[in-house]
């Protein structure tokens, strides 16, 4: 009974959507914007991103806000791909390292101010509940 959901800056990621319910796992797309998205408070078990380009640190945090308010008490956060370990990867992504640093600390900094605890950081994947 796991609701799952991933987010991007536009309708680009149905494959990941696709792969979570050719295994029997409810998935939406949810994409990000200036407004509220259209599902309900405490409406998933996990919400993923990954390599979405999304400034989860920008906009005084509004991005992880509303992830926090669709997560279901509990539920996870997982982000993969840029800035998670930005120290091993800023040079194939051909970004700025100081930037990627900026990125992963306003992320790390919101977390925290959600209540967020990091659960688990290996390669490019972080997991937030």
């Amino acid at each position: 009974n796991v609701i799952a959901m991933s987010f991007a800056p536009r309708d680009s990621h149905e494959a990941q959507i696709q792969f979570a319910l050719e295994r029997g796992v409810p998935a939406v797309i949810g994409v990000l914007g200036t407004i509220k998205m259209t599902y309900p408070s405490h409406a998933f078990d996990m919400a993923h991103c990954s390599r979405c380009l999304i400034p989860w640190g920008g906009n005084g945090g509004m991005y992880l806000m509303e992830v926090d308010r669709v997560l279901r008490p509990g539920g996870y956060w997982v982000l993969s791909g840029p800035p998670i370990n930005w120290k091993n990867s800023y040079k194939a992504w051909q970004r700025p390292k100081e930037q990627l640093q900026a990125e992963q600390e306003n992320i790390e900094r919101i977390a925290k101010l959600l209540c967020w605890e990091k659960k688990h950081e290996k390669g490019e994947i972080a997991i937030w509940q």
